[in-house]
């Protein structure tokens, strides 16, 4: 009888450590799957931020683009109103371009005709 009860009384003792180690591993497991909903919730948070800045960039890709478009006619435009006199060097007028068309005109008396 004596046997009898001591193999109770272990079976009660391991009983109760085996349950003391399943309530550890229900708190680390409780603890886990905390610590993975706040990863989940913050890779959530980060992927709405990086869709919010690929949206913004190819916004600001789009509005470059245009603007550039526009510099590029306004190039264009600005460069169609310059008169140009052939037979003449680059920088020969080494200042105030109306003082030396002046200059120019009442040297030679009449510009040579473009065409």
């Amino acid at each position: 009888m004596a046997d009898l009860e001591t193999v109770l009384k272990e079976i009660r003792e391991f009983r109760r450590e085996t349950t003391d180690g399943i309530n550890g591993i229900r708190e680390d497991l409780k603890l886990t799957n905390g610590r993975i909903d706040e990863a989940e919730k913050r890779i959530g948070e980060t992927e709405e931020r990086v869709q919010c800045v690929e949206e913004a960039t190819c916004e600001l890709i789009k509005l470059q683009r245009k603007l550039e478009e526009k510099l590029i006619d306004q190039e264009g435009r600005a460069r169609r109103d310059n008169t140009r006199l052939h037979g003449i060097k680059e920088g020969a007028e080494s200042g105030a371009m109306c003082a030396f068309v002046e200059t120019l005109q009442r040297e030679k008396h009449e510009l040579p005709a473009t065409g």
